[in-house]
């Protein structure tokens, strides 16, 4: 079984990052979570969303959507693989941090 943990940014878990976990634990992977602080989402990635709210409606919830629903924390393995989902420019020690051209988080 792989250990996983996963940093999400504190106050900003989205409907995705739930989505995330519940896949890699049907995978067969034991999922550890916890938050970091992050930097917020760009001014035109919240305009975006309030402008699909207004044009399209309630259509449901979308996976970008903010959720309240955050996962409990939970402890460290040792082993685990590290995924930084924050966006931060700083990734910890022996993490891994997805980029887009180059740069971490929604900004990029």
């Amino acid at each position: 079984m792989t250990a996983i943990r996963l940093l999400l940014p504190q106050g900003d878990v989205r409907r995705w990052h739930l989505a995330l976990i519940a896949r890699l634990e049907n995978a067969g992977g034991h999922v550890g979570v916890a938050t970091a602080p992050g930097p917020a989402a760009p001014l035109a990635l919240r305009l975006c969303e309030e402008v699909e709210g207004l044009l399209y409606g309630a259509r449901g919830a979308g996976l970008c959507e903010r959720t309240d629903a955050a996962p409990v924390e939970t402890a460290s393995e040792s082993g685990a693989l590290i995924f930084d989902l924050t966006g931060a420019e700083a990734t910890p020690a022996g993490a891994l941090a997805p980029l887009y051209d180059g740069a971490p988080g929604d900004a990029a």
